[in-house]
C-alpha cells in the first residue's frame, strides 16, 4: 500500500473518531435534558447511563469478534445499528416516550465501544517508525468534536417543531456518515494477539466501573482521584520493562484501572463541588479540558517518542504522572485542612462542653 493511501486511511480514522466523540457529546448534552423533560430529574441520566453500560458490556466481545471476523464487519454492524438507534431517539422525542429514548441509547453505546479500536487500527496503516504519530492523528480528531458537539446539540434542540427531534436527526446523519466512512476505509486483518491486548486495555478501563462507585463512597472523590493517579504511575512504570508483550499487557491493564478511578473520582468531585446553577458549565468545561488535554498530549507524544526512544519517553510520562500525584496530594491536604477549620469553627475543638459549640 502506498504512503498516500496509508495516510488517507489514517485521516479517515481520525474523522471517524471525531464523528463518534461528537455523537457522544450530543447524546450526553441532549438526552439528559430530554429525559428530564419527559419524566423528571430522577431519570435524567438514564439514557446516558444505559449508553455507557452498553459500551462497557460490548467492548471486549467486540474486540474478540474483530479478531475472528476482521475489523470492518464488527465496526460496520455496530455503526448501522447506531443509525437505527439515533432514529429511534428522534421518534422518542416526537412521541415523548422515555423507553424509546433509553432503547435508542444502547446501539450508540455499542458503536462507541467498537470505535475505541480506531486508534489501534491506525497502527496497521502506519509506516515503520510512524506508529505514535498515527495514533496521535486519530486521537486529535476529538479536539474539534469537543468544541462542536455541545454547540450542535444546543442549536439543533429547537430546530424543528418538536423539541429535540432536530438534535437526534442530526445525530442520525452523523451515524450514517460514520457508517459510509467505514465502507470507504481499507482494513487489514488484525492479529489475534493485538486484539487481545486492545481488549485487555478497554476491559480494564470500563469493567472497574462496576465497583468504582463503592470505592468513591469509601475513599471520597478526591482520595479516589489520588489513588487513580498512583495506579496510573504504577502502570507507567511497567513499561520500563521495555517493548515486550508482558509490559504491554500489564501496563495497559494497570493504566486502564488508574484511568477509571481518576476519571470517575474527578467526575464525582465536580458533581459534588458546584451549585446546581453552575453544574452544567462545570461539567462541560471538565469534558472539554479532558479531551483537549488528551489531544495535545497525544500529539506531543509522537514527537517525544520519536526523539527520545522507549525508556526515556516512559520516564517523561512518569514525570508528568508524578506531577498529577503531587497535585492530588495537595488537593487532599487542602480538603483536610478546610474540614478541620470547619470543625474548629463549629466548636468541635473547643475545650470542655462535650463538643458543644462555643457561644458566639
Amino acid at each position: 500500500m502506498s504512503f498516500r493511501r496509508r495516510l488517507l486511511n489514517i485521516f479517515g480514522l481520525a474523522l471517524g473518531w471525531c464523528i463518534q466523540v461528537s455523537i457522544i457529546f450530543i447524546q450526553l448534552s441532549t438526552s439528559t435534558v430530554a429525559a428530564r423533560s419527559l419524566s423528571g430529574p430522577a431519570t435524567a441520566t438514564l439514557p446516558a447511563g444505559v449508553m455507557m453500560g452498553a459500551a462497557t458490556l460490548s467492548a471486549t466481545p467486540g474486540a474478540l469478534l474483530m479478531a475472528r471476523h476482521g475489523r470492518r464487519p464488527v465496526l460496520l454492524a455496530a455503526a448501522v445499528a447506531a443509525v437505527g438507534g439515533a432514529a429511534l431517539m428522534a421518534a422518542a422525542a416526537r412521541l415523548r416516550a422515555l423507553w424509546l429514548l433509553v432503547a435508542g441509547s444502547v446501539p450508540l453505546g455499542v458503536s462507541f465501544a467498537q470505535a475505541q479500536s480506531l486508534r489501534f487500527i491506525a497502527l496497521e496503516f502506519s509506516p515503520p517508525g510512524f506508529e505514535p504519530h498515527s495514533i496521535s492523528l486519530v486521537v486529535t480528531g476529538a479536539i474539534l468534536s469537543a468544541v462542536l458537539g455541545p454547540e450542535v446539540g444546543r442549536h439543533t434542540r429547537h430546530a424543528m417543531h418538536y423539541e429535540f427531534v432536530g438534535s437526534y436527526l442530526f445525530t442520525t446523519g452523523l451515524t450514517a456518515l460514520y457508517a459510509l466512512l467505514l465502507v470507504a476505509i481499507e482494513f487489514h486483518r488484525l492479529p489475534a494477539l493485538a486484539a487481545a491486548a486492545a481488549a485487555v486495555h478497554v476491559l480494564a478501563m470500563f469493567v472497574p466501573s462496576l465497583f468504582t462507585g463503592e470505592v468513591v463512597r469509601r475513599l471520597t472523590p478526591p482520595a479516589t482521584m489520588a489513588a487513580g493517579s498512583l495506579v496510573l504511575l504504577a502502570g507507567n512504570a511497567a513499561f520500563f520493562w521495555g517493548p515486550t508483550l508482558g509490559a504491554y499487557f500489564t501496563g495497559n491493564a494497570v493504566v486502564g484501572l488508574g484511568w477509571n478511578w481518576a476519571y470517575v473520582g474527578a467526575s464525582a468531585a465536580v458533581a459534588a463541588t458546584y451549585a446546581p446553577r453552575e453544574r452544567f458549565a462545570a461539567q462541560g468545561a471538565m469534558d472539554t479540558c479532558v479531551l483537549l488535554g488528551t489531544g495535545v498530549a497525544v500529539v506531543a507524544a509522537g514527537a517525544l517518542y520519536g526523539w527520545l526512544g522507549w525508556r526515556p519517553y516512559t520516564g517523561v510520562y512518569m514525570c508528568v504522572n508524578g506531577v498529577t500525584v503531587a497535585l492530588n496530594v495537595v488537593l487532599l491536604v487542602a480538603v483536610a485542612v478546610a474540614a478541620r477549620r470547619r470543625w474548629w469553627r463549629g466548636g468541635g475543638g473547643g475545650g470542655g462542653g462535650g463538643g458543644t459549640p462555643a457561644p458566639r
